[in-house]
């Protein structure tokens, strides 16, 4: 991941990091004694302070951290707001590839798919096409005006971008693709996010029978949200 401001990079790390074990490419301060210091991001004293009230923009907001993309199936509408008037407005929920012509409509979504979702890693583990081709169908369905592409139609596309070889698993011999891994973990979780519980905190508040109420977490493979490794919960700014 990376934090970019006007085109300067101020940060990197990984997805599965949390925030205060990324590289920062940025001036740091901390207190010593009763003055502060200020260092380059190479630990290099640049000024000392009486105290930090001379120090400007001393808190660096975290940056947003993607999250699984299963919940996209559960999302009935989407409101982007309107400068103009001011006011959120509801959009259509299609692709810009969404278009009559199936070859080209195939050939898009596949595409972005492929290229939004997987990256090429010869460090993991191959990707099995069970855990592969159903969230690709089911993501282009979710936008399209038309019906999921056919595992025919997935398979002509996928040659273009990854290939297919059969490994052996606890179910037998299943085709998989090596050298590629998704580009962010499924159920990816943000070890910074504030507040995260395994029960929704507004059933009893609002009277809502809790079987009614779409139960968190809506997070792949995850079957309960204490399963989930927080971490600190204490601080949502990082100093820099």
């Amino acid at each position: 991941m990376l934090l970019v401001h006007d085109g300067q990079i101020l940060a990197r790390g990984e997805a599965t990091e949390p925030f205060d074990a990324f590289e920062y490419n940025l001036p740091q301060y901390y207190e010593a004694d009763d003055h502060c210091v200020v260092e380059n991001k190479y630990g290099k004293t640049i000024q000392t302070y009486d105290d930090d009230s001379h120090i400007d923009r001393t808190k660096l907001h975290p940056g947003h951290r993607p999250v699984d993309l299963s919940y996209l199936q559960f999302v009935e509408a989407l409101y982007c707001y309107d400068p103009d008037a001011e006011d959120l407005v509801q959009q259509e929920m299609t692709a810009a590839w969404d278009v009559n012509q199936a070859s080209t409509r195939n050939e898009r979504s596949h595409e972005e798919a492929f290229e939004t979702f997987f990256v090429e890693r010869d460090t993991d583990d191959p990707i099995l096409e069970r855990e592969c081709r159903p969230f690709v169908k089911e993501w282009i369905s979710q936008l399209s005006t038309h019906d999921h592409p056919g595992n025919n139609i997935y398979g002509s596309y996928r040659k273009d971008y990854f290939p297919r070889k059969r490994i052996a698993t606890e179910f037998g011999m299943e085709p998989s693709y090596p050298g590629v891994s998704f580009r962010y973990p499924r159920g990816l979780v943000s070890l910074d996010l504030p507040g995260l519980d395994t029960k929704p905190a507004f059933p009893n508040a609002w009277n809502v029978a809790p079987e009614e109420v779409l139960q968190e977490p809506l997070i792949y493979g995850l079957d309960d949200r204490s399963d989930v490794d927080m971490g600190s919960e204490d601080e949502s700014e990082s100093e820099d």
